[in-house]
């Protein structure tokens, strides 16, 4: 869970804060949600209200209280607001689009060709987006954004860098694109990271303050969570697997895909798509060995 601040000029983090800590729950009290964030009850009261009146939130029944009056637990309206998620894989396109809680609500696959071009690509990720909202019934109203889901590297302005197995993708604007052509709010990662936080906000990984993600997709990749961070390192591409020996007797990776690891893995075991290791809190190791922070 991540923390809160008291600190002036941080509304919108607390804001996000809070509103994390009632979805993560399924149900929470406003001093359980201080509890949790190190908020101040006051500066929780202030928050909590102001998500009453957007309609994000609603007060649903009470609970016992250790003294006075019991207290007023606290979810989200999953039907308050809509959010669809794209995955874009060099094989698939995928859409999924989400309530405010977090539950799937309808979910829609593509298979893709490997000629088409980036921009035909993201038109037909606008056009999926915008047929799920269509079909699901969702006015544009309650739609908070779109999430996209892409191979890396990313820039910070959602621009591909040189993305080993896309040709011809280098430079591509695509969460500026997307925004343009479906008219949402985007917000984009790398699939691995992505897969990374949506381990920590619902999967086995809830509880883990730090632990990595290895993604295994067309390509392989990776995502770190540092002290209930994601962590991005410099290059924002922390976890990103770079063009390394694996086997130095083992076979070549080709120019054209720059991935020294598919070759490998493709001659192992059957396993699952993805992995996640925990590992000791971050601060925790520091304490101990007195080792910096990974660089990026």
């Amino acid at each position: 869970m991540q923390q809160g601040t008291n600190l002036p000029k941080v509304g919108s983090y607390n804001r996000a804060v809070v509103l994390e800590a009632i979805q993560a729950s399924g149900g929470i009290s406003r001093v359980q949600i201080a509890a949790v964030t190190g908020l101040t009850a006051q500066t929780v009261s202030v928050i909590v209200r102001r998500l009453l009146e957007e309609g994000l939130v609603v007060e649903d029944g009470s609970a016992p209280s250790s003294g006075g009056k019991p207290r007023t637990i606290l979810r989200v309206d999953a039907r308050a607001g809509y959010a669809v998620g794209v995955h874009f894989d060099p094989q698939e396109l995928s859409c999924v689009l989400a309530d405010l809680a977090g539950n799937p609500v309808a979910r829609l696959h593509q298979p893709l060709r490997e000629q088409i071009g980036p921009d035909t690509v993201i038109r037909r990720m606008a056009r999926a987006a915008r047929r799920i909202l269509r079909e699901a019934g969702v006015p544009d109203g309650k739609v908070l954004g779109v999430g996209l889901a892409c191979p890396g590297p990313l820039d910070a302005d959602g621009v591909m860098v040189s993305p080993p197995r896309l040709p011809g993708w280098d430079r591509v604007p695509i969460k500026g694109l997307l925004q343009e052509y479906t008219r949402f709010p985007v917000t984009v990662d790398n699939d691995a990271t992505a897969a990374a936080i949506g381990e920590r906000w619902a999967g086995i990984a809830r509880s883990a303050p730090g632990f990595a993600y290895l993604y295994l997709g067309t390509g392989i990749g990776g995502g770190l969570i540092l002290d209930n961070q994601v962590y991005r390192g410099s290059s924002l591409n922390a976890a990103e697997f770079g063009h390394i020996t694996v086997e130095p007797e083992g076979p070549s990776a080709t120019a054209a895909t720059g991935d020294a690891w598919r070759p490998c893995a493709a001659r192992a075991p059957s396993r699952p798509r993805s992995a996640t290791a925990r590992t000791t809190p971050p601060s925790a190791r520091r304490r101990r060995a007195g080792s910096p922070r990974p660089a990026g």
